[in-house]
């Protein structure tokens, strides 16, 4: 551990990565892919939805950066679902 007087490198200070991705730094959107129609998903939801435009925002100066985004969303414990079936049907569930 560094002493106080040592300094350390901050990168949350440094803001985002400059070229591919410097120091390993990556966009981690957790459990985001979601139907919320289980018990007390509806809470959930509501606070999804206000969550949602801050990150895309975040997502779009990450890709600009080149910033790897990734998505990692258990599926109610199915963590080898198909993309596409569940994003599309987490759409139609909120239509």
């Amino acid at each position: 551990m560094p002493s106080p007087t040592t300094s350390r490198p901050r990168p949350q200070r440094r803001g985002l990565a400059k070229g591919a991705a410097a120091d390993g730094t990556a966009l981690l959107v957790l459990d985001m892919i979601s139907c919320w129609d289980f018990p007390g998903g509806e809470p959930l939801l509501r606070l999804a939805l206000e969550a949602t435009p801050c990150i895309a925002a975040l997502k779009r100066r990450c890709i600009a950066h080149g910033v790897p985004v990734i998505y990692a969303n258990d599926n109610r414990g199915q963590w080898r679902s198909d993309f596409k079936y569940v994003t599309g049907r987490a759409l139609q569930s909120q239509r």
